[in-house]
């Protein structure tokens, strides 16, 4: 789906895993600390050899997934959600917590910017949350195929947390350049290479003064549209899945649950921004009222005024 090369290394973001106090839910997580126990100093020989078994047995089973019939039947229904669940979904409320956009200057944009670009990893439990809105929003203007059903890592904050993986994806649209990288796998495995122009990207835009100068750089999930609009984390928290299965939050989705108007309501913030730099097409989609209710809570850049 991007332009990137697999089983290569990619770069990790540096940092500490943390939800801030407010609300970006944002991943910084450095290999070694946070995310994994190290066992530096063996106690005793016998006990150090058995958590080390169970330890690699975690790591080598990876992610969880999901058989092929729970796989075809999520991704059917994601992909093709009717208007109107997003509708009355409408715009998340202003005062909600989640990761906002901010407009990157018109002088400050880097040329060549895709329309849509996602960089995140296999690992990441908020990555894992954002990927339910990314989907289900792409899938508005063009045919997404090739989505597989994982989870987030078990050894972190929010383990387990069910998502899709854009790996293997492939996707095809008239109206919206999209470009996905999942740099690395629940293993920490090197899975896509980014390009030199979204290393670049990632580069600028995630850190101050595009974040706040108390904010790590570097963080995923990293989303930007059309070089203007920019999130640097999670737009809910990922807690809300916690529990659950592919097929129950699916169910959440099309069901107009709580959960299923958060998720929506975030991908109707993520179209609108799209459809602010794409000449609003769509039309059926950009003019929607969900989309139009969104729109009104974009920060103002060129595209929109």
């Amino acid at each position: 789906m991007a332009p990137s090369a697999k089983k290569s290394a990619a770069p990790k973001p540096a940092g500490g895993t943390r939800a801030t106090p407010a609300g970006r839910y944002r991943y910084h997580a450095p290999k070694g600390t946070t995310r994994r126990p190290v066992w530096i100093i063996p106690v005793i020989l016998g006990a150090l050899v058995v958590v080390l078994l169970v330890y690699m047995s975690r790591r080598n089973a990876g992610s969880q997934s999901a058989t092929p019939a729970v796989t075809a039947a999520v991704v059917q229904a994601l992909t093709g959600l009717p208007a109107s669940l997003f509708d009355t979904a409408g715009a998340p409320p202003a005062n909600t917590s989640g990761v906002w956009p901010t407009v990157i200057p018109a002088a400050d944009r880097i040329s060549g910017a895709p329309q849509f670009l996602y960089m995140g990893a296999e690992y990441c439990p908020f990555c894992a949350a954002e990927r339910w809105v990314i989907a289900s929003t792409l899938s508005r203007f063009g045919t997404l195929k090739g989505l597989q059903l994982i989870t987030s890592t078990p050894n972190d904050i929010y383990p387990d947390t069910p998502t899709l993986t854009f790996l293997d994806a492939t996707y095809q649209s008239s109206t919206l350049q999209a470009q996905t990288v999942e740099m690395e796998n629940e293993q920490d495995q090197p899975l896509q290479t980014p390009t030199a122009l979204q290393n670049q990207l990632i580069t600028k835009f995630d850190a101050p003064p595009y974040i706040p100068s108390t904010e790590p750089t570097g963080s995923i999930p990293f989303i930007l549209i059309g070089g203007e609009y920019l999130w640097t984390g999670s737009q809910y928290d990922p807690g809300l899945l916690a529990g659950m299965d592919w097929s129950k939050v699916t169910a959440a989705i099309t069901g107009g649950t709580t959960l299923g108007q958060t998720i929506l309501a975030r991908a109707n913030v993520l179209t609108a921004a799209i459809c602010a730099v794409n000449g609003a097409q769509p039309a059926s989609v950009c003019g929607s009222p969900g989309v139009a209710a969104a729109a009104q809570l974009l920060p103002k850049g060129t595209a929109n005024g």
